[in-house]
This record gives structure tokens, C-alpha cells and sequence, in this order.
């Protein structure tokens, strides 16, 4: 049981003045502040903190349960989806895998993946089908699509965790692939990176290592990833980033671990793509769940009405705020920010999202209506083609919660995901069962949607680490597992015997991020951090 060492207002969720004041900056101190803000990082630990990693990964395997559709439609998908990019033997390896065990990572943000936590929730995910505990030739990952280049997760280019020059404050170094004039365009939207490009990163990279910023080893690792993946035809010519990170993430991959360790593929796909194609199946069926939804009149306001307000979902009021003062003064533009959006994000000529509301015009006709950062105004009709015709032409994406609708509520795949997923997941899958009960006639669905499950966890976790200046320990990040040979044998085991509350106490650099800013505002806090961590878990995780 985690003991804090100072109260926390609970219903506030935040530290009171004086307890701001006074707290103590240790990992302890910051994992129990994650604990009262996430409920679902707390209750893993109470009840898994002492269970190692391969324990958790098979507590969190899929047990039967039924869907109100059929999976096949998605393994169709996958197959049509994967076989361009990494070939026929992977896109048949992946749909056998889940339609056997139908599980998928979801913690992800799309684009090639350095972020440490992201990169190593695939590792974890991943541990029990290396050394065999469990069957699968693949690791499948749904990964969010709709965060710009710039998001924390940094898909607009490279990260470093070792620092040379050891300025903790500094972790991780970012390498840029990507202008920063495109750093607002999402990456499900933006265009492929260039020679070009790779040009201009390696110079910064060279840069980074004259100023010290990286080491030596660092930077060959990074070179031979922008001279050779980066730069292959494989690569290049293909006709967007995001297909471009599902053949880089593969390969980098495969670079992080020994000739001997069997090694699974990993299938990082973005969601959003995924969740399209499914639509198109969808919308061409009037009993499916997704279709039923959106155009049954009752039950879509129903399930507007039961998820207004909810996370990931839309606030109802702030969408008509928005809209409707920008149709009074079109030269203004929308101050009304975190309104979320109703089924669809619309993206404007910039590739930037556009919050949507679905709008009533005239008798039983309906619009999708928003208004991007400019003020400028998109409408789109609100009809089967018509949403497919702005998915085919990227006008549209998929919200999080068309996206969930469609892969996990509708066909019953178990999505594991982060502590913020965890809240808002099973609120849709509560918003939709209450409004299919309302509405009637849906008796059966509901019980099969409410069968699904929604509170899978996998995420906020690092399992391997790297040293700066001896004393410090922040976690490791692709280029830092290339660079030191990879993971052996020996490091798969202690991988999967590291313990759930380890691997959170690893990760609290990252997770620190997702917190409110007081727990942050400790002068040099990484610092601090790094030492502490190390003195905790020195003998206890991979050091590469």
C-alpha cells in the first residue's frame, strides 16, 4: 500500500498552499501524486504493484466474451492495410494473432516512436511473446493518429535520452525531421519527409554532437538510422508520414535486440486509418452499431446527451459557443478551446483538426459544422456518403470515440491503454450501453457492448534505463538500446521479472508531465529525480 507523505485535497486535486509549499520532492512523494490523480494507476498498484511485468501481462490477457459484430471485418482490414508496407506473411501473421487473442496496445501516439514511455509500452506489451509465455508472432499497436508534430510524444522527429554534457534539465534532446513551420499539422494529415529533410537532420544531428549535447555513440546510431532506413525506397516512396512510421518503427525494432532473442514484429498501425476503413463496412450496414448511432435520430441524441462533457468526448455548449460566434462575426476568430468534438474532427486546407458539431439545418437534415483557428468555416452533410467522401479526401477523421466505437465497442477487441484511456473508455462504453437502453429495441446490443472490456491498463511504465554521469538514471529510448548492442537474453529475463511498481517509480520523468504543473516546479526536478530513481532501482532494471 503506498503511503503519501502529504494529504491531498481529493476533491480539488491539487496540493492546498501551504502542502505545496512543503512537500517532499522525492519518487515516492511524485508516485503517490500520481496515484491521487489517476485512480486507475493507483488501483494497479495496490492491487499488482508487487506482481512482476510478466505476472501483469498475463492478468491482462483477453478472456472470451462476445461482440455485437463480427471481428473478421477488422482482420480484413489489418491484412489490406499491412500487406503493402511490410508484405503478405506479416498483414496474415498479425489478423491470425488477434483474431486468437483480441488485444491491442492503444497507450500510443502514431509516427516513429522515440518517446521512451511509448516506446517501452510496446517492449512490455511485447515480453511474454519473446520468450515464448505466450503465443503471437506479432505486437500489434493501434496508435493515435490526431496529435499534431509537436506533441509531447515528438512524432516530428528523433529523441535523445543520454544526454553528453549531462544537463539532466535538458532530457530528452530533440532532433527535428520535420519544419518547424508544419509542427501544428496532424499526423494522420502531413505529407512524407523528404531527402531533403534528412539533409537538414543531419547536420543538426552533427551539431548536436559538436555542442556536446549527444555522445558519440548516440549520434552513429542516429546516423545510420537517417542514412539507411530513413533514406530507404521502401521509404521514400511512399505518399505520407504516417505510412512511412509503420515500415521505421518496424525496422528500428528489430535493431533493439541481440541475434539470438527471438524476436516477434512489431505492427504499429494508426488508428484513425484503421477505424476508416472499417466505417466504410459501417456505413454500408443500417444494423451496425456505428450506423445505428449516427442515424437513428433518438438514439444519437441519446448518446450526445449521455457523453457531453465526458473526456475525449465533446462539451456541447463550448461547440456552440464556437460556432455560433464565429456565424455573427466572421472576421473573429473561435476563443473557445477543450470543446472536444462530436464524431468527426474536420481538417482545414493547413491539415490542422477543426472541432465539429453536428447541427439541425432544416427538418430531419443535419451538417457537421466547425470553425478552425482562422475562423474560417467548414460544412460538410451529414449523411453515409458524405462522410465517407470527407474521410476519402481528408476532410474528415475519426474521433477517439468513432474510433473506439467502431474497433473495441462494436467488434469487442480489448484496447489496452493509458490512465487517462482507462477513465474515458469505459465512460463511452457506459454512455453508449444507458443510451441504447433508452432508446429501445436494442435490448441485446447493449448487454454485448456492456460485456466488453474497456479498463485494460498498459502504459506509464519503463523498464530499462540509462545512466548519465554515473549517479543519474533516466529511461532509455530506441537510439540508447541501438547504441548499447541491444537487449540480450539475459536483459529479456530481468525485463520480465522488474515489478509493477518499479516500472512506474521508472517512468515517473514522464508520467510527472501529465500531472498539474506544482509537481514539476521544483528547481531542476529531472535532476532530483534521476538521482533518486537511481539510488531506488539500481539493481532492479535493465541499465543499457
Amino acid at each position: 500500500m503506498l503511503i503519501a507523505e502529504k494529504k491531498l485535497d481529493t476533491d480539488k486535486n491539487q496540493l492546498l498552499p501551504f502542502e505545496k509549499a512543503n512537500w517532499r520532492f522525492s519518487a515516492e512523494s511524485c508516485l503517490n501524486v500520481a496515484c491521487e490523480n489517476f485512480s486507475v494507476l493507483r488501483n494497479t498498484l495496490n492491487k499488482h504493484g508487487n506482481n512482476t511485468l510478466s505476472e501483469y501481462l498475463n492478468y491482462i490477457k483477453p478472456k472470451h466474451q462476445s461482440s455485437c459484430q463480427s471481428i473478421g471485418d477488422l482482420l480484413d482490414v489489418i491484412k489490406r492495410y499491412i500487406q503493402p508496407l511490410l508484405g503478405e506473411s506479416k498483414a496474415r501473421q498479425a489478423a491470425d494473432d488477434i483474431e486468437l487473442s483480441p488485444v491491442v496496445l492503444t497507450a500510443n501516439h502514431h509516427g516513429v516512436t522515440y518517446f521512451a514511455q511509448d516506446f517501452q509500452g510496446s517492449l512490455i506489451f511485447s515480453l511474454n511473446k519473446i520468450t515464448g509465455q505466450e503465443s503471437g508472432t506479432t505486437v500489434p499497436v493501434f496508435s493515435c493518429g490526431t496529435v499534431p508534430l509537436d506533441n509531447l510524444t515528438y512524432p516530428s522527429g528523433l529523441l535523445f535520452y543520454r544526454v553528453g554534457n549531462g544537463d539532466l534539465e535538458a532530457v530528452p534532446r530533440k532532433l527535428p525531421v520535420f519544419s518547424n513551420k508544419i509542427r501544428r499539422q496532424l499526423v494522420s494529415n502531413v505529407q512524407p519527409f523528404d531527402k531533403e529533410m534528412l539533409v537538414r537532420a543531419n547536420k543538426s544531428l552533427a551539431k548536436l554532437l559538436n555542442d556536446n549535447a549527444i555522445c558519440a555513440s548516440l549520434a552513429e546510431a542516429a546516423q545510420m538510422l537517417l542514412l539507411k532506413d530513413y533514406c530507404a525506397s521502401t521509404v521514400m516512396d511512399l505518399h505520407s508520414y504516417s505510412q512511412q512510421a509503420v515500415i521505421l518503427n518496424n525496422a528500428i525494432w528489430k535493431k533493439l535486440f541481440s541475434g539470438r532473442v527471438p524476436v516477434p514484429e512489431l505492427v504499429c498501425l494508426e488508428l484513425e486509418r484503421i477505424s476508416s476503413e472499417l466505417l466504410v463496412k459501417d456505413l454500408a450496414n443500417s444494423e451496425s452499431l456505428a450506423s445505428c448511432i449516427m442515424f437513428d435520430a433518438t438514439l444519437c441524441e441519446n448518446v450526445f446527451e449521455e457523453l457531453n462533457g465526458k473526456r475525449a468526448c465533446w462539451q456541447t455548449e463550448k461547440l456552440l459557443k464556437r460556432l455560433h460566434a464565429c456565424l455573427l462575426n466572421e472576421t473573429k476568430k473561435p476563443a473557445t478551446k477543450g470543446c472536444g468534438t462530436m464524431l468527426f474532427w474536420g481538417l482545414n486546407d493547413r491539415g490542422r483538426k477543426v472541432p465539429l458539431y453536428l447541427d439541425t439545418v432544416t427538418g430531419n437534415s443535419k451538417k457537421l459544422r466547425g470553425v478552425d483557428d482562422r475562423g474560417n468555416i467548414l460544412e460538410l452533410s451529414f449523411s453515409p456518403k458524405s462522410i465517407l467522401e470527407g474521410l476519402n479526401r481528408n476532410k474528415l477523421l475519426p474521433s477517439l470515440f468513432t474510433s473506439f466505437l467502431v474497433v473495441s465497442l462494436a467488434r469487442g477487441v480489448v484496447c489496452a491503454g493509458g490512465y487517462f484511456q482507462c477513465e474515458y473508455l469505459p465512460a463511452m462504453q457506459r454512455g453508449v450501453v444507458n443510451a441504447l437502453e433508452k432508446a429501445g429495441g436494442y435490448d441485446s446490443v447493449a448487454r454485448q457492448v456492456s460485456d466488453v472490456t474497456t479498463d485494460t491498463y498498459l502504459s506509464g511504465m519503463i523498464a530499462a534505463m540509462t545512466r548519465v554521469n554515473k549517479n543519474y538514471l533516466v529511461p532509455a529510448g530506441p537510439i540508447e538500446i541501438m547504441a548499447a548492442g541491444g537487449f540480450k537474453e539475459d536483459d529479456i529475463m530481468q525485463l520480465q521479472s522488474i515489478t509493477v511498481k518499479d516500472a512506474h517509480v521508472a517512468a515517473l520523468t514522464e508520467t510527472l508531465q501529465d500531472l498539474p504543473l506544482w509537481a514539476r516546479q521544483t528547481p531542476n526536478w529531472r535532476t532530483h529525480l534521476a538521482l533518486n530513481i537511481a539510488r531506488l532501482l539500481e539493481n532492479k532494471v535493465v541499465i543499457k
